[in-house]
Protein backbone atom coordinates (compact mmCIF):
# COMPACT_ATOMS: atom_id res chain seq x y z
CA UNK A 1 0.00 0.00 0.00
CA UNK A 2 1.18 3.61 -0.60
CA UNK A 3 0.38 6.71 0.76
CA UNK A 4 0.93 9.87 -2.28
CA UNK A 5 1.37 13.67 -1.09
CA UNK A 6 1.62 16.53 -2.40
CA UNK A 7 1.45 20.68 -2.32
CA UNK A 8 -0.89 22.34 -4.20
CA UNK A 9 -0.24 25.83 -4.91
CA UNK A 10 -1.12 27.88 -8.54
CA UNK A 11 1.00 29.61 -10.70
CA UNK A 12 1.52 32.65 -7.90
CA UNK A 13 2.84 29.76 -5.24
CA UNK A 14 -0.52 30.22 -3.07
CA UNK A 15 -1.78 27.90 -1.78
CA UNK A 16 -4.77 25.97 -3.93
CA UNK A 17 -7.43 23.94 -2.77
CA UNK A 18 -8.08 21.42 -4.95
CA UNK A 19 -10.23 18.33 -4.93
CA UNK A 20 -8.54 15.01 -6.04
CA UNK A 21 -10.52 11.70 -6.81
CA UNK A 22 -8.92 8.51 -7.04
CA UNK A 23 -10.07 4.90 -9.01
CA UNK A 24 -9.37 2.06 -10.88
CA UNK A 25 -10.51 1.64 -14.02
CA UNK A 26 -12.05 -2.28 -13.69
CA UNK A 27 -12.13 -4.63 -10.48
CA UNK A 28 -8.48 -6.29 -10.38
CA UNK A 29 -7.06 -8.07 -7.53
CA UNK A 30 -4.86 -6.74 -4.68
CA UNK A 31 -1.67 -7.25 -3.46
CA UNK A 32 -2.70 -9.19 -0.93
CA UNK A 33 -4.43 -11.51 -2.57
CA UNK A 34 -8.45 -9.65 -2.05
CA UNK A 35 -10.15 -7.80 -4.52
CA UNK A 36 -9.89 -4.13 -5.40
CA UNK A 37 -13.26 -2.36 -6.57
CA UNK A 38 -13.71 0.61 -8.39
CA UNK A 39 -15.51 2.40 -5.87
CA UNK A 40 -13.81 6.13 -5.76
CA UNK A 41 -11.86 8.03 -3.18
CA UNK A 42 -11.98 11.14 -2.92
CA UNK A 43 -9.36 13.70 -1.29
CA UNK A 44 -9.33 17.47 -0.84
CA UNK A 45 -5.95 19.52 -0.28
CA UNK A 46 -6.06 21.86 3.08
CA UNK A 47 -3.73 24.58 3.14
CA UNK A 48 -1.75 23.65 -0.27
CA UNK A 49 -1.41 20.12 1.21
CA UNK A 50 -2.57 16.43 -0.01
CA UNK A 51 -2.03 13.64 2.05
CA UNK A 52 -4.05 9.97 0.58
CA UNK A 53 -4.64 6.98 2.86
CA UNK A 54 -2.92 3.77 2.07
CA UNK A 55 -3.64 3.30 -1.91
CA UNK A 56 -3.68 0.09 -3.73
CA UNK A 57 -0.67 -0.16 -6.07
CA UNK A 58 -1.43 -0.27 -9.61
CA UNK A 59 -3.19 1.37 -12.60
CA UNK A 60 -5.77 4.37 -11.44
CA UNK A 61 -7.47 7.24 -12.59
CA UNK A 62 -7.07 10.38 -11.02
CA UNK A 63 -9.81 12.99 -11.71
CA UNK A 64 -8.54 16.66 -10.34
CA UNK A 65 -11.29 19.68 -10.10
CA UNK A 66 -10.56 23.32 -9.45
CA UNK A 67 -7.47 25.24 -11.01
CA UNK A 68 -8.63 23.46 -14.19
CA UNK A 69 -8.75 19.89 -13.46
CA UNK A 70 -8.36 17.38 -16.18
CA UNK A 71 -8.35 13.50 -15.22
CA UNK A 72 -5.01 11.28 -15.79
CA UNK A 73 -3.48 7.47 -15.61
CA UNK A 74 -1.20 6.81 -13.60
CA UNK A 75 0.46 3.82 -11.88
CA UNK A 76 0.81 4.11 -7.97
CA UNK A 77 3.62 1.97 -7.12
CA UNK A 78 4.45 0.05 -3.82
CA UNK A 79 6.45 1.92 -1.25
CA UNK A 80 6.76 1.66 1.88
CA UNK A 81 7.41 5.59 2.59
CA UNK A 82 4.91 8.32 0.62
CA UNK A 83 5.31 9.09 -3.04
CA UNK A 84 4.86 12.17 -4.57
CA UNK A 85 2.00 12.69 -6.58
CA UNK A 86 4.06 14.91 -8.95
CA UNK A 87 6.06 12.69 -10.09
CA UNK A 88 3.79 10.38 -11.33
CA UNK A 89 1.63 13.51 -13.08
CA UNK A 90 5.19 14.24 -14.86
CA UNK A 91 5.38 10.27 -15.87
CA UNK A 92 2.70 10.85 -17.72
CA UNK A 93 3.16 14.35 -19.16
CA UNK A 94 4.28 14.10 -23.46
CA UNK A 95 6.35 16.88 -24.45
CA UNK A 96 6.01 19.25 -28.06
CA UNK A 97 8.03 17.75 -30.66
CA UNK A 98 10.37 20.88 -30.53
CA UNK A 99 10.95 20.56 -26.70
CA UNK A 100 12.31 16.75 -27.84
CA UNK A 101 14.52 18.18 -30.68
CA UNK A 102 16.19 20.94 -28.82
CA UNK A 103 16.94 18.53 -25.64
CA UNK A 104 17.98 15.86 -28.02
CA UNK A 105 20.28 18.51 -29.23
CA UNK A 106 21.60 19.55 -26.26
CA UNK A 107 22.62 16.13 -24.86
CA UNK A 108 24.63 15.59 -28.83
CA UNK A 109 26.49 18.99 -27.83
CA UNK A 110 27.21 17.74 -24.46
CA UNK A 111 28.55 14.45 -25.78
CA UNK A 112 30.78 16.23 -28.11
CA UNK A 113 32.56 18.71 -26.05
CA UNK A 114 32.96 15.63 -23.62
CA UNK A 115 34.57 13.96 -26.20
CA UNK A 116 36.75 17.27 -26.83
CA UNK A 117 37.71 18.11 -23.67
CA UNK A 118 38.64 14.08 -23.22
CA UNK A 119 41.33 14.31 -26.11
CA UNK A 120 42.84 17.73 -24.99
CA UNK A 121 43.49 16.19 -21.82
CA UNK A 122 44.92 13.48 -23.38
CA UNK A 123 47.16 15.99 -24.98
CA UNK A 124 47.72 17.94 -21.96
CA UNK A 125 49.37 14.67 -19.87
CA UNK A 126 51.92 13.98 -22.73
CA UNK A 127 52.86 17.41 -22.84
CA UNK A 128 53.16 17.24 -19.16
CA UNK A 129 55.10 13.83 -19.04
CA UNK A 130 57.56 15.25 -21.93
CA UNK A 131 58.22 18.41 -19.70
CA UNK A 132 59.11 16.24 -16.61
CA UNK A 133 61.64 14.01 -18.86
CA UNK A 134 62.97 17.34 -19.95
CA UNK A 135 63.14 18.26 -16.29
CA UNK A 136 65.19 15.58 -14.87
CA UNK A 137 67.68 15.23 -17.81
CA UNK A 138 68.68 18.65 -17.11
CA UNK A 139 68.97 18.17 -13.17
CA UNK A 140 71.13 15.24 -13.91
CA UNK A 141 73.64 17.71 -16.36
CA UNK A 142 73.46 20.59 -13.51
CA UNK A 143 74.29 18.08 -10.67
CA UNK A 144 77.02 16.47 -13.01
CA UNK A 145 78.55 20.34 -13.90
CA UNK A 146 78.47 21.60 -10.42
CA UNK A 147 80.40 18.10 -9.39
CA UNK A 148 83.11 18.55 -11.96
CA UNK A 149 83.49 22.42 -10.79
CA UNK A 150 83.77 21.52 -7.49
CA UNK A 151 86.21 18.83 -7.82
CA UNK A 152 88.90 21.28 -8.98
CA UNK A 153 88.06 24.48 -6.30
CA UNK A 154 89.46 24.21 -2.44
CA UNK A 155 87.25 24.97 0.19
CA UNK A 156 87.28 28.41 1.35
CA UNK A 157 88.97 29.89 4.67
CA UNK A 158 88.97 32.88 6.50
CA UNK A 159 91.72 34.27 4.24
CA UNK A 160 91.35 32.70 1.27
CA UNK A 161 88.44 32.17 -1.32
CA UNK A 162 87.01 28.51 -1.92
CA UNK A 163 84.12 26.49 -2.51
CA UNK A 164 80.97 27.16 0.74
CA UNK A 165 78.00 24.61 1.16
CA UNK A 166 74.68 26.55 1.16
CA UNK A 167 72.32 25.18 3.60
CA UNK A 168 69.73 25.68 5.86
CA UNK A 169 68.67 29.61 5.73
CA UNK A 170 72.19 30.57 3.76
CA UNK A 171 71.35 31.58 -0.03
CA UNK A 172 72.97 33.43 -2.46
CA UNK A 173 76.40 32.57 -4.57
CA UNK A 174 79.88 31.35 -3.41
CA UNK A 175 81.23 35.25 -4.14
CA UNK A 176 78.23 36.67 -2.12
CA UNK A 177 76.37 34.32 -0.12
CA UNK A 178 73.41 35.88 1.92
CA UNK A 179 70.80 34.80 4.57
CA UNK A 180 67.59 35.47 2.66
CA UNK A 181 65.02 35.03 5.86
CA UNK A 182 67.21 38.28 7.43
CA UNK A 183 64.94 40.64 4.51
CA UNK A 184 61.51 39.87 6.56
CA UNK A 185 62.83 40.68 10.31
CA UNK A 186 62.07 43.32 11.87
CA UNK A 187 64.62 46.05 12.88
CA UNK A 188 64.56 47.62 16.96
CA UNK A 189 64.76 51.68 17.15
CA UNK A 190 66.02 51.92 20.60
CA UNK A 191 65.77 48.50 21.56
CA UNK A 192 61.81 48.17 20.89
CA UNK A 193 59.62 47.94 18.03
CA UNK A 194 58.79 51.02 16.45
CA UNK A 195 54.87 51.55 15.27
CA UNK A 196 55.55 50.86 11.85
CA UNK A 197 56.09 47.63 11.91
CA UNK A 198 53.32 46.45 14.44
CA UNK A 199 49.69 45.49 12.49
CA UNK A 200 47.09 47.33 12.98
CA UNK A 201 44.83 46.80 16.34
CA UNK A 202 41.58 47.84 17.59
CA UNK A 203 41.50 49.16 21.33
CA UNK A 204 37.55 49.91 22.66
CA UNK A 205 36.63 51.72 25.63
CA UNK A 206 33.79 51.73 27.85
CA UNK A 207 32.84 55.45 27.39
CA UNK A 208 30.41 55.08 30.30
CA UNK A 209 26.63 55.48 30.82
CA UNK A 210 24.43 58.37 29.97
CA UNK A 211 21.10 59.12 29.84
CA UNK A 212 20.40 61.22 26.65
CA UNK A 213 21.69 61.78 23.34
CA UNK A 214 22.60 65.15 24.02
CA UNK A 215 24.90 63.55 26.86
CA UNK A 216 26.08 60.72 24.23
CA UNK A 217 26.96 63.31 22.03
CA UNK A 218 28.71 65.37 24.45
CA UNK A 219 31.17 62.05 25.17
CA UNK A 220 34.77 62.07 23.56
CA UNK A 221 36.05 58.66 22.10
CA UNK A 222 36.82 56.88 18.47
CA UNK A 223 35.15 54.50 16.33
CA UNK A 224 34.84 51.35 18.18
CA UNK A 225 33.72 52.85 21.27
CA UNK A 226 30.77 52.37 23.04
CA UNK A 227 28.33 53.67 25.64
CA UNK A 228 25.30 52.58 27.46
CA UNK A 229 22.22 54.96 27.21
CA UNK A 230 19.80 54.58 30.24
CA UNK A 231 17.09 56.45 28.51
CA UNK A 232 16.21 53.53 25.52
CA UNK A 233 17.81 50.95 27.15
CA UNK A 234 20.20 49.71 24.69
CA UNK A 235 24.36 49.68 24.23
CA UNK A 236 25.60 52.72 21.34
CA UNK A 237 28.94 52.05 19.21
CA UNK A 238 30.94 54.96 17.61
CA UNK A 239 31.04 53.46 13.99
CA UNK A 240 32.71 56.84 12.41
CA UNK A 241 34.20 59.98 13.90
CA UNK A 242 33.40 62.26 15.04
CA UNK A 243 31.54 61.17 17.96
CA UNK A 244 29.78 64.56 18.02
CA UNK A 245 27.26 63.68 14.93
CA UNK A 246 24.08 61.18 16.48
CA UNK A 247 24.67 59.33 12.58
CA UNK A 248 28.23 57.87 13.51
CA UNK A 249 26.83 55.93 16.41
CA UNK A 250 24.89 52.84 15.90
CA UNK A 251 22.36 51.77 18.05
CA UNK A 252 23.49 48.04 19.02
CA UNK A 253 20.23 45.50 20.04
CA UNK A 254 19.36 42.27 21.11
CA UNK A 255 16.26 40.18 21.00
CA UNK A 256 15.60 41.37 24.92
CA UNK A 257 15.58 45.01 24.03
CA UNK A 258 12.66 47.05 25.15
CA UNK A 259 10.97 48.03 22.37
CA UNK A 260 11.70 51.77 20.45
CA UNK A 261 7.97 53.42 20.75
CA UNK A 262 4.66 52.48 21.54
CA UNK A 263 1.74 54.30 19.75
CA UNK A 264 4.26 57.39 19.15
CA UNK A 265 5.70 57.41 22.64
CA UNK A 266 9.30 56.41 23.95
CA UNK A 267 11.29 55.52 26.61
CA UNK A 268 9.06 54.05 29.57
CA UNK A 269 6.09 53.97 28.06
CA UNK A 270 2.30 53.64 30.23
CA UNK A 271 -0.63 53.10 27.63
CA UNK A 272 -4.16 53.32 27.51
CA UNK A 273 -6.86 52.76 25.55
CA UNK A 274 -6.88 56.72 24.85
CA UNK A 275 -3.15 56.66 23.36
CA UNK A 276 -4.18 53.91 20.54
CA UNK A 277 -6.19 56.76 18.12
CA UNK A 278 -7.14 54.12 16.05
CA UNK A 279 -9.34 52.18 18.06
CA UNK A 280 -12.97 53.09 17.82
CA UNK A 281 -15.06 53.43 20.37
CA UNK A 282 -16.50 49.77 20.87
CA UNK A 283 -12.94 48.35 20.34
CA UNK A 284 -12.18 50.39 23.46
CA UNK A 285 -15.32 49.63 25.20
CA UNK A 286 -14.38 46.23 24.59
CA UNK A 287 -10.66 46.62 25.49
CA UNK A 288 -11.83 47.91 29.20
CA UNK A 289 -14.42 45.54 30.31
CA UNK A 290 -13.78 44.37 33.74
CA UNK A 291 -15.52 40.92 33.05
CA UNK A 292 -17.76 38.49 30.81
CA UNK A 293 -20.81 40.90 31.47
CA UNK A 294 -19.13 43.50 30.48
CA UNK A 295 -17.56 43.00 27.25
CA UNK A 296 -21.13 41.07 25.96
CA UNK A 297 -22.39 44.60 27.13
CA UNK A 298 -20.05 46.20 25.15
CA UNK A 299 -20.54 44.53 21.58
CA UNK A 300 -24.36 43.97 22.15
CA UNK A 301 -24.08 40.05 22.41
CA UNK A 302 -26.69 39.38 25.18
CA UNK A 303 -26.93 35.98 27.08
CA UNK A 304 -28.50 32.70 25.98
CA UNK A 305 -31.76 31.55 28.50
CA UNK A 306 -31.46 27.89 26.38
CA UNK A 307 -30.60 25.37 29.23
CA UNK A 308 -29.05 21.77 28.23
CA UNK A 309 -31.84 19.01 28.30
CA UNK A 310 -33.80 16.36 25.92
CA UNK A 311 -36.56 17.99 25.40
CA UNK A 312 -37.84 20.16 22.15
CA UNK A 313 -37.09 23.42 24.65
CA UNK A 314 -33.64 22.76 25.25
CA UNK A 315 -30.20 22.15 24.05
CA UNK A 316 -28.24 18.58 23.04
CA UNK A 317 -24.79 18.31 25.69
CA UNK A 318 -22.07 17.61 23.59
CA UNK A 319 -21.94 14.12 24.68
CA UNK A 320 -25.41 13.14 23.73
CA UNK A 321 -23.98 12.03 19.76
CA UNK A 322 -21.08 8.98 20.68
CA UNK A 323 -19.75 7.22 17.91
CA UNK A 324 -19.66 3.47 18.72
CA UNK A 325 -18.18 0.12 17.10
CA UNK A 326 -21.25 -1.66 17.70
CA UNK A 327 -24.70 -0.53 18.69
CA UNK A 328 -25.48 -1.55 22.96
CA UNK A 329 -28.68 -3.73 23.39
CA UNK A 330 -30.30 -0.94 25.63
CA UNK A 331 -29.28 2.33 24.95
CA UNK A 332 -29.25 5.66 26.93
CA UNK A 333 -32.13 8.02 26.82
CA UNK A 334 -31.44 11.20 24.93
CA UNK A 335 -28.48 9.60 23.68
CA UNK A 336 -27.86 9.26 19.71
CA UNK A 337 -25.45 6.78 18.65
CA UNK A 338 -24.01 6.60 15.43
CA UNK A 339 -22.17 3.49 13.98
CA UNK A 340 -19.32 3.89 10.86
CA UNK A 341 -20.67 1.98 7.94
CA UNK A 342 -17.64 -0.84 6.88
Amino acid sequence: MTVLTAKVKDIADADDRTTFTFEIPKVRGATDGGIVTVRERRYTAEYGQLTTDDLEPGPAVLHISGGGGGSFTITIPDSETPVQLASLLDATTEYPEPVVAAAQAARNEAISMAAIAGAAATISTDKAEDAADSAAAAAVSAQQAADTAATGVPDATSSGKGKIQLAGDLGGTADAPTVPALQTKADLVDGVIPQAQIPAIALTDFLGTVASQSAMLALSGQRGDWCTRTDRGTDWQLIAEPSTILTNWRERTYPASPVSSVAGRTGAVTLSTADVTDMSSVGASLAKAADKAAARSAIDAGTSSLQIGTTASTAMAGNRIQLVADLPATGVEGVLYLKPRT
